[in-house]
């Protein structure tokens, strides 16, 4: 499957399984963990898993990104000083 795909389906499913994003400290939190797996999957060379993980990075990053699009919704409100 093409990268933007995969990429769609990866935040689909953490969308449904996971909900909104609820803070910025639990997008981090969310974003280490998928680090910590990834550092994993290079350091015992597994390209399948490799590829996965970066898959989960991304879609953390962007799930974050998009959910601080608007202003007042309740992450931007939390999270802004």
């Amino acid at each position: 499957m093409k990268t933007p795909e995969a990429l769609q389906r990866r935040i689909d499913y953490a969308e449904s399984r996971f909900g909104p994003i609820a803070s910025t400290h639990e997008a981090l939190g969310v974003l280490f963990e998928e680090f910590h797996e990834l550092r994993e999957s290079v350091q015992q060379n597994d390209l399948v898993a490799v590829r996965h993980e970066a898959l989960d990075i991304a879609a953390a990053a962007i799930r974050l990104a998009d959910a601080l699009l608007d202003l007042d919704s309740p992450i931007a409100r939390r999270s802004v000083k």
